[in-house]
């Protein structure tokens, strides 16, 4: 059989997989069956979706897709085998010293003290490859702190040189919040607006556990329902792009920071 007609096959077939997936959404998905999960000692990566995320056909202005560090979607959808070991590109190693090193600078951390970064790459609105930086503590033994776009007064990037993404906070109680979560793209005065929903983390106001996170955009109009009549409507979202794939399944990396530079894991295999 001839390449481009198996990868023909192997594309009608992911989208014949796709349209079954949710053409009957699972109610486990929506507010009133999530179960809280505590997530201040453990990776996000644990809360991202792992099978197939290659099938969801979603705009990437809606939400962004995941970066792909090991087999590509075509090789997945193909079978055609698995990365050994996470790959990324070089200028991506001094991207995340300079980023991981201003963001440490804007916390005020001790000079001699120690930060550690849970981030992953992306690729941002411009196509450039950037960090995101989601969360940081001393040590490894400390529970994981959200870092907050809006708090942290970071350095001006060179021209050309993307910045890192930063959390976004949303409450769900307050009224612009909540359009930009909810709102129709059709019904925004911004050209260049869109809903947030895709790119949410939803967690409980009070506890700050994670009730579900990037969830399909067909799940917008019950979700946005379900939120206003559940009491449970009180929420807190974290806008980010949803983490890196290696392979099939979700990845982030934990980066350390301090006054000598900046490690990363060494299972990553930096290429030029």
């Amino acid at each position: 059989m001839l390449p481009g007609f198996r990868y023909l096959l192997a594309v009608l077939f992911t989208l014949s997989l796709s349209t079954q997936a949710w053409a009957v959404l699972p109610c486990e998905l929506l507010l009133r069956d999530r179960i809280p999960i505590d997530v201040a000692r453990a990776s996000l990566s644990k809360i991202a979706e792992t099978k197939m995320p290659w099938t969801r056909m979603e705009s990437n202005s809606d939400q962004r897709q995941p970066l792909y560090l090991g087999a590509s979607p075509r090789e997945l959808a193909l079978g055609l085998g698995r990365a050994a070991r996470p790959v990324l590109h070089e200028g991506l190693r001094a991207l995340g010293t300079s980023q991981a090193l201003a963001i440490r600078a804007a916390l005020g951390v001790a000079p001699d003290g120690v930060t550690e970064f849970e981030g992953w790459p992306v690729q941002n609105d411009q196509g450039q490859l950037t960090w995101v930086f989601a969360r940081f503590r001393p040590d490894s033994h400390s529970d994981w702190q959200w870092l907050e776009a809006g708090a942290l007064e970071l350095p001006e990037s060179a021209p050309g040189v993307p910045a890192p993404i930063l959390p976004e906070t949303k409450k769900t109680w307050v009224k612009k919040d909540f359009k930009a979560l909810f709102t129709d793209v059709l019904k925004m005065k911004d050209l260049y607006a869109k809903p947030l929903f895709g790119d949410a983390i939803w967690m409980t106001a009070d506890s700050g556990q994670v009730l579900a996170a990037w969830l399909p955009l067909e799940l917008i109009d019950g979700f946005r329902t379900e939120l206003a009549s559940n009491p449970k409507g009180r929420l807190v979202s974290r806008i980010l792009p949803q983490p890196a794939r290696f392979n099939e399944k979700p990845i982030t990396f934990v980066l350390q920071a301090d006054a000598a530079g900046v490690r990363f894991p060494r299972r990553i295999q930096w290429r030029m």
